[in-house]
């Protein structure tokens, strides 16, 4: 009588379920609850061409997989009112809503000033260098008598920037319709301390090495919180023009009358 050759034992997911049981016993106490885990590692032996071994098999269940990149990780969230859609005279808030964003958000826009850096969440951008200069230009294109709800902003979800290795979220502005437009506005770069040194004296600019500019720097200063304090109350006009609270002859002669300050 001829000797029966050993038959070969197949080694397929039972095998790696069993391992797991035996080897990850907190994680895997029964079959049961290893069996998922050991379809998905049994998967990736054979894609891969490589044996069912006990080493093989802890390899792939251990911590030694390739972190996922930040394209396939979770983009993190804005802060929930920048998702908002607004009239673009409550920019004037925006350097809060980006102070109150984590920072790995980057934001960038269009908008902001030419010369101005990208802001960062979790640090609050001044308003004169970043959307002063836009709600101005809006302000001007604006005719109170004929007033339609355009000039409305908004922030887009975070994407990865490949370039710069971000998160970046661009502000946008939008119509009525929430079509992304740039209703022609063109960002110019801010007046610099230089440039009203020339407008009040230029004789100082030759004596600045020497002794610094302070009148000048503190007409800066005050020039862009008036500004800042124009922005508001035009912002708190057009909030009272559009809850019915002002005419719109009483609108057009505050509006004046911020103007004139």
């Amino acid at each position: 009588m001829s000797r029966l050759k050993k038959k070969k034992k197949f080694k397929g997911t039972r095998y790696v379920a069993n391992v797991l049981r035996k080897y990850f016993k907190k994680k895997y106490p029964n079959y049961t609850s290893a069996l998922p885990k050991a379809r998905e590692v049994a998967e990736q032996l054979k894609s891969s061409g490589q044996k069912f071994t006990v080493k093989n098999v802890q390899f792939l269940v251990r911590k030694h997989r390739v972190k996922p990149s930040a394209q396939e990780r979770k983009a993190p969230l804005l802060f929930y009112k920048l998702t908002n859609v607004i009239p673009y005279f409550e920019l004037v808030d925006y350097p809060t809503y980006i102070y109150d964003t984590t920072d790995e958000i980057y934001f960038v826009s269009g908008i902001f000033n030419a010369d101005v850096e990208d802001a960062q969440g979790g640090k609050r951008p001044r308003y004169s260098k970043t959307f002063s200069e836009f709600v101005n230009f809006a302000n001007k294109q604006i005719d109170p008598e004929n007033y339609t709800e355009e000039f409305l902003v908004t922030t887009l979800p975070p994407e990865w920037n490949n370039e710069t290795k971000r998160w970046e979220a661009r502000i946008v502005t939008v119509n009525s319709d929430g079509n992304e437009t740039d209703y022609g506005y063109e960002p110019s770069a801010p007046t610099s301390i230089e440039d009203i040194d020339k407008k009040i004296s230029p004789k100082k600019i030759e004596k600045k090495e020497k002794k610094p500019a302070t009148k000048s720097e503190q007409y800066l200063e005050k020039e862009i919180e008036l500004k800042i304090s124009k922005e508001k109350s035009r912002q708190q006009a057009n909030e009272m023009f559009l809850k019915g609270l002002l005419t719109k002859l009483e609108y057009k002669e505050e509006i004046k009358r911020i103007d004139n300050l």
